[in-house]
């Protein structure tokens, strides 16, 4: 990841402030706006990142300052930022549930969406597709019963 300079900034959460930076970009020699990702170049993930990709606010606010070219360049990259985050945030996700499930095997589905930072359902997905991969199974009821680790990820 390159570091900050006149032509890239990183944001780890989008304001509607920013929309200057995207002005003096499109005023001067161009640049990138990255949101979602820290200071230093790591990527932070953006929540409700799909959500603001349709802020038609923003969209309308950013459209009207740019060619219709560099708005859909722009709406690209958001979607792509999107994917990406998306799929590192699932990724950490998914380790984090097996670390837990390998260091506390009677934990339960409220215990990882508290630890893990997400909801009920986000962890009753992931361990539905751990369970379909063959990583895990649940082994006796749900009060009682307790996770194993069949094969690493």
């Amino acid at each position: 990841m390159n570091i900050e300079n006149q032509n890239i900034e990183y944001k780890e959460s989008w304001r509607d402030e920013y929309l200057k930076w995207v002005c003096g970009f499109a005023n001067a020699q161009g640049g990138r706006l990255y949101i979602g990702i820290d200071d230093k170049g790591n990527v932070c993930g953006v929540e409700n990142a799909h959500r603001l990709s349709q802020n038609k606010g923003v969209s309308d606010t950013m459209s009207n300052k740019m060619s219709n070219k560099e708005f859909e360049r722009m709406e690209n990259n958001i979607a792509e930022t999107t994917q990406k985050t998306t799929q590192k945030t699932t990724q950490k996700t998914t380790r984090k549930i097996i670390e837990l499930i390998r260091n506390y095997p009677e934990i339960t589905t409220e215990e990882l969406a508290e630890k893990c930072g997400v909801t009920k359902d986000g962890i009753k997905w992931q361990l539905k597709k751990l369970k379909s991969q063959g990583i895990i199974r649940r082994i006796g009821p749900d009060n009682g019963g307790h996770w194993e680790i069949i094969k690493e990820k």
